[in-house]
């Protein structure tokens, strides 16, 4: 039996996990990766340790004495995006990774505009400017770090450090790169345009290759560190969030909602698809010539969470989604906004923050939890119906994963608001099996993403409209963008 490994570097936990070839996961492990939170807007991580953990999580399987070493024949990867790693000569990282998360780049941010209209740059990248990605942190690095600047060989992502050190090669993949700002979006190239108006080598930037199509062996010391023959392949992975796109089996008419820390909402096209009133971001995708427009709604579970510390620490996840059950539609007339630490798209205003609205003496505990519940559906159908307008095309599935999509209520909520069929896929690891597939496509162990998906995809779980509830929230709907408009604007 062929196994493949797949690797998930998430921002806060990774994950090791082992698949046969039919998707059922024969070993996982996981391991916390702290957050470095300096300041309110410096939030960093340590390299070092990401290494670590994913050679601890790795020999932990190897080792474990379920899991025969020698069925290993790939493994994959699975990365959060846009946080950069600088490193000397040597590939030795020079400082902590500055994660995504992070916002210190403000000045730099205007440095760009002097140079690129919003226009100019969402024309090239397929991004809004600001100063999330990696083209300001870096800027921001010469400009308060020259010593550590002046001895960059490379900057690299999170997924190209960790391929390093398994590979020793410098590479990245599109839909990493597409989330730098410094990658030329149709052209699927780095932007030279943008490189000569920055002063920035070229040669500082990993190569670009395909995620499936590049392969490399492991170096003799990272097989020998991690239990593992140096005939396991190691194929170039992808951003997780389209990882998680091939594991749901994406297409140009479905339409892929991840509920975890955040949500982000892909479709797939077959060409670039931009957006002239620059709402919604477009990446290249893992598949050749193709494309994904990605909605974000910047903070979803995490604001689950945070309501729940604040006035529900006794209550379970699975217990507050109960409580809701028990509201109405509508929550009373209370409307959530979760917009915690700005308003993702199609607003894009980093300024904008949550609120709650509708607050009288007849609401109940139960309303509260449900309106959030119901103003992250809001902001789904929101996105959903832009990208329709972009593309012109309506999208016929949903299809939903990760940590929020356990909860029946949820999903059914989202079924009602969109009025559409609501499909759940019961695996927690969706983006771990979209690596495995993408790895299974690069070594000969599937036809092609589409037959790996086919082969892997696990039970799912189907919720229907209610046609009387998804009427009243036509309603609500409209009223709670209403507000949101006067709100934001």
């Amino acid at each position: 039996m062929r196994t493949i490994l797949a690797v998930d570097l998430g921002t806060t936990l990774i994950k090791a996990v082992l698949f046969d070839e039919s998707g059922i996961i024969i070993k996982s492990t996981d391991q916390k990766y702290p957050l470095i939170n300096i300041s309110k807007n410096e939030i960093e991580q340590d390299p070092f340790l990401l290494w670590s953990i994913v050679k601890t999580l790795i020999k932990k399987l190897t080792t474990d004495p379920g899991v025969d070493v020698n069925e290993i024949r790939t493994i994959g990867f699975s990365s959060q995006g846009i946080s950069v790693i600088p490193v000397d000569l040597s590939y030795k990282p020079l400082r902590n990774m500055i994660s995504w998360l992070d916002s210190r780049a403000v000045r730099e941010v205007c440095e760009i505009e002097k140079k690129f209209t919003a226009e100019d740059i969402f024309h090239i990248t397929g991004k809004k400017l600001n100063e999330f990605y990696s083209l300001p942190k870096i800027l921001w690095m010469r400009n308060n770090e020259p010593d550590v600047f002046k001895r960059i060989r490379k900057v690299l992502l999170p997924l190209d450090y960790i391929y390093y050190k398994l590979t020793g090669t410098a590479v990245t993949d599109h839909t990493m790169a597409g989330g730098t700002l410094l990658y030329d979006v149709e052209n699927r190239v780095w932007s030279g345009k943008i490189l000569r108006a920055f002063n920035i080598d070229p040669d500082i930037l990993p190569v670009i290759e395909d995620a499936g199509g590049y392969r490399a062996p492991l170096t003799e010391k990272a097989a020998g560190e991690l239990g593992l023959s140096r005939d396991v392949t190691a194929v170039l992975g992808a951003q997780d969030q389209k990882c998680a796109g091939v594991g749901a089996g994406i297409d140009e008419k479905t339409a892929v909602i991840s509920m975890g820390t955040c949500s982000a909402i892909l479709v797939e096209c077959a060409a670039p698809v931009f957006d002239e009133q620059i709402r919604i971001p477009l990446f290249s995708f893992i598949k050749k010539n193709s494309y994904v427009l990605e909605a974000v709604i910047s903070t979803t579970g995490i604001v689950f969470e945070w309501l729940r510390k604040l006035f529900f620490q006794n209550k379970s996840f699975d217990q507050l989604t109960s409580l809701a059950e028990r509201a109405n539609p509508g929550s009373h007339g209370v409307f959530f906004y979760p917009h915690f630490e700005g308003a993702g798209t199609p607003h894009l205003n980093q300024k904008v923050r949550g609120f709650l609205y509708g607050l009288s003496l007849a609401v109940e505990r139960d309303d509260i939890i449900r309106s959030l519940l119901e103003g992250v559906a809001f902001q789904i159908r929101k996105n959903l119906e832009v990208i329709e307008e972009i593309r012109n095309m309506k999208i016929k599935k949903i299809k939903i994963i990760g940590g929020g999509a356990k909860s029946n209520l949820w999903c059914s909520i989202i079924a009602d608001v969109l009025n559409r069929e609501v499909v759940r896929f019961e695996s927690s690891e969706v983006a771990a099996i979209g690596a495995a597939i993408i790895a299974g496509a690069g070594t000969g162990i599937f036809k092609d993403l589409t037959d790996g998906y086919e082969k892997m995809r696990g039970g799912i779980t189907k919720f229907k409209p209610g046609n009387r509830k998804s009427a009243n929230y036509d309603e609500i709907y409209r009223k709670y963008i209403d507000i949101e408009k006067k709100m934001i604007s």
